[in-house]
């Protein structure tokens, strides 16, 4: 196995001879020239860094400033990548900063890849695990498909090697525990990753918890490989799709891919910050892969014999990055727990049950004070579903009105006797009120249930048959209040649709909007902002 005298993904990619606007790649290893939209070296492998692709910097990106989906206002260029450009936006409704990726354009062209896109993202937005970078709206805009989702402070994993060097195994383990219930959770729903490596996971500044880190990019690469080799091919146009040094070898011969090779991928990037260099390198991508396909893997302590790296690191690298699948740990859950059992036998384990347990061990207070959005934050204006927040929001008499016409098949016969005015308790979705068709029906949101929580009212849009509808939707004015309503699909934990267009005392509407699910939930609630009580009206009845 050779190794090199500078390990390749260490050098600094950001040099004068790349030509970013279109013009070759010029790799920093051999000189080669590559595709201005390769990922890696042609000739050596070299992984190019995303600052390889920045703009020069007397051209003006013509999205900065722009308000897309009438609520993302961007902000600043974070970096450009195999799938598109991430960028800093603002919520223009809440005022806090985001992090939205834009797909490459021809990704957006085609109806199939559009397809698969929503139903990854749907997926994808499922994923509420602490160590998981939170996904709060996907959708497309202005012919540019997006996923919108936390900014995060602080620095990938690839950039923290850089910085500090390689890791001790008691850092690798704490880190490497998290990225595994991150991805344990992800398996559970059938989401393979497909692209672990220390670039997609970001340890953040500031945390409560040592090393705390949230994992990147779920989904994105399995939408990559379909469009652009149909999983049958390893390159095209000289690039490597995937990153050689971390693909398990069925990814490499174009197998079905399950958690297991994801397994294979979370050795190898344990391998790398804990070394200093991937488990295998060649002077050609195909020559990395061959490696994977045909070579034992070193111990990382023989391969770094200095670091003084304990057994039980090779042990458990060595059996994740088993060729055959059946020979490494079968589980992500079973990984985490060799981790887990390895840190409490070293008294370096406090803190990670916590994020077993489903708890956010990173501190909201650090993203309040940097005017970063939250989980809460976006809960309350257009993302998830969370069966805690279904306690809180807006203290508001309103009138609700439904009026829905058929498009394609009208609605199921309807009960003659059906309410017309909010039965609380309807704060939970098993206790959401029916929402009678064509009728006007009315509700209270009531006494705020503490200093930041408020009522929220809930009700249940029934599509039987799941047919393509036309939905109307009004809520009236409220004479002290900013009313939102939200529209939830059944099983989506990110809205459909979120209506937020007015300000106090004005009304919110839809007037056409279509549904094709079988069972639809509509939220409404008080536009709050933190830093003030909920506001409270319990005396204006509705007509």
């Amino acid at each position: 196995m050779g190794t090199p005298d500078t390990d390749p993904e260490t050098l600094d990619s950001s040099t004068s001879d790349v030509r970013a606007r279109g013009g070759p790649i010029e790799c920093p290893l051999c000189d080669r020239d590559n595709p201005s939209d390769a990922r890696f070296c042609a000739g050596c492998g070299h992984q190019f860094g995303a600052n390889m692709f920045e703009t020069d910097d007397g051209a003006a990106d013509p999205l900065l400033g722009r308000v897309l989906a009438d609520r993302y206002r961007i902000e600043e260029l974070l970096g450009r990548g195999g799938m598109g450009v991430v960028y800093r936006v603002e919520h223009v409704r809440i005022g806090k900063l985001m992090a939205m990726k834009l797909l490459h354009g021809q990704l957006a062209r085609d109806k199939e890849t559009v397809k698969r896109f929503k139903r990854e993202a749907e997926l994808v937005s499922r994923l509420d695990h602490p160590n998981t970078v939170q996904v709060f709206d996907f959708g497309q805009s202005e012919g540019m498909m997006f996923l919108v989702m936390e900014y995060l402070p602080g620095r990938d994993l690839g950039e923290v090697l850089k910085d500090d060097g390689p890791l001790p195994f008691s850092r690798v383990a704490r880190v490497a525990a998290q990225v595994c219930g991150s991805v344990a959770q992800a398996h559970d729903l059938g989401v393979v990753h497909r692209d672990l490596k220390p670039e997609n996971v970001m340890r953040i500044e500031q945390s409560s918890m040592p090393d705390f880190v949230k994992v990147l990019d779920f989904g994105l690469a399995k939408l990559r490989e379909q469009e652009e080799m149909g999983e049958k091919s390893i390159t095209r146009q000289g690039a490597i799709l995937g990153t050689p040094y971390y693909m398990a070898p069925e990814h490499i011969r174009g197998e079905p891919v399950d958690g297991r090779s994801d397994i294979y991928a979370m050795g190898a990037l344990m391998y790398k910050i804990l070394t200093g260099v991937p488990p295998f390198w060649s002077t050609t991508p195909v020559g990395v892969l061959t490696m994977h396909l045909t070579e034992e893997v070193e111990p990382p302590s023989e391969r770094a014999p200095k670091r003084n790296i304990p057994a039980i690191a090779d042990e458990i690298i060595v059996r994740a990055m088993q060729k055959d699948p059946a020979d490494r740990f079968q589980t992500m859950g079973e990984l985490r727990d060799a981790l887990i059992e390895y840190l409490e036998e070293i008294g370096e384990a406090k803190g990670l049950e916590s994020t077993r347990m489903g708890r956010v061990a990173a501190s909201s207070s650090i993203a309040r004070q940097r005017g970063l959005a939250t989980r809460g934050d976006v809960d309350a204006f257009e993302s998830k579903l969370r069966r805690r927040s279904l306690l809180s929001r807006g203290l508001v008499v309103l009138l609700l009105a439904a009026a829905v016409v058929g498009v394609a098949i009208a609605w199921s016969q309807r009960p003659v006797e059906v309410a017309t005015a909010e039965q609380e308790p309807n704060n939970e979705l098993n206790e959401a009120n029916p929402l009678p068709e064509a009728a006007t029906f009315t509700g209270y949101l009531g006494p705020r249930s503490s200093e930041e929580r408020s009522d929220a009212d809930l009700f249940v849009l029934a599509n039987p048959g799941g047919d393509r509808r036309v939905v109307s939707i009004q809520v009236s004015a409220i004479p002290n209040m900013d009313i939102v309503f939200e529209l939830f699909r059944e099983g989506i934990t990110a809205p459909v649709l979120v209506a937020n267009s007015g300000g106090i005392g004005q009304p919110e509407s839809v007037p056409n909007f279509v549904i094709d699910g079988p069972t639809y939930y509509v939220r409404v609630r008080e536009h709050w902002e933190s830093g003030r009580l909920p506001t409270e009206n319990v005396s204006d009845p509705y007509e």
